[in-house]
Order: C-alpha cells, then sequence, then structure tokens
C-alpha cells in the first residue's frame, strides 16, 4: 500500500525538484469488458515545479483505488464503534 502518492511528489515539488513515485501490485482490477481481475492497480505520481506552483499528475488503472476502499472501511469501523 503506497499511500497518496500525490501528496510526497506535491512536497517534492515545492522544493523545487521533481519527484517521481511508482509501485506494483497483484491482479486486482478488470480490464475494460473483462470479469476477472488481470492489471494491477499500478499507480504512478509525477510532481513537477513550476512558475505558478507545483504539477502534480497522481493516476492508477482502476476507477476507484484500493486504499481509498481501505481507508473508507476503516474509517466507517471507527465511527460506528
Amino acid at each position: 500500500m503506497s499511500g497518496r502518492s500525490a501528496y510526497y511528489v506535491e512536497m517534492i515539488a515545492k522544493a523545487d525538484m521533481i519527484g517521481i513515485h511508482a509501485a506494483g501490485s497483484g491482479q486486482a482490477v478488470a480490464p475494460p469488458g473483462g470479469r476477472r481481475p488481470a492489471l494491477g492497480t499500478n499507480p504512478i505520481a509525477f510532481g513537477l515545479p513550476s512558475a505558478r506552483g507545483p504539477v502534480v499528475f497522481d493516476m492508477g488503472t482502476s476507477a476507484f483505488m484500493g486504499t481509498d476502499l481501505l481507508y473508507r472501511e476503516w474509517g466507517s469501523r471507527c465511527r460506528t464503534g
């Protein structure tokens, strides 16, 4: 679990450097038209400095990130006791 990559690459870009973060994962996402997982979420993020502030690109191959699902599940358990 890599967490929210954009946060870290943005900090790097604010320090006037270029940040790149990538991670691989097991099969968790079905491709378009597929029924079974065949792809990993494989998140990747870039942070670049610019004259108008950091430019950040953060994405994965799934429509919803697995870490977001775990975070929301954990948060709902904490709220319900």
